[in-house]
């Protein structure tokens, strides 16, 4: 009897046969220093605007706020 789902099990699989993590599914010390690293190094840049945090306005106005279209719902 096969157990899992095989896109996802080949994935980790693959991941393990790497060093990328270990037989527990935990990430490896210095491969997770390396991304971090490598990530503040390289942030990623987020033009203004874009939170969703809202500015300005009062109730559902404001751009990013509850009142804004688009996004996941």
């Amino acid at each position: 009897m096969e157990c899992g789902q095989p896109g996802v099990d080949s994935d980790l699989e693959a991941l393990r046969a790497r060093g990328a993590i270990d037989v527990n599914g935990e990430p490896d010390r210095v491969a997770v220093t390396l991304m971090a690293t490598a990530g503040a190094a390289n942030p990623i840049a987020t033009s203004p605007g874009t939170g969703t945090s809202g500015t300005g306005g009062t109730g559902l106005g404001g751009t990013g706020g509850m009142g804004s279209v688009g996004g996941m719902m």
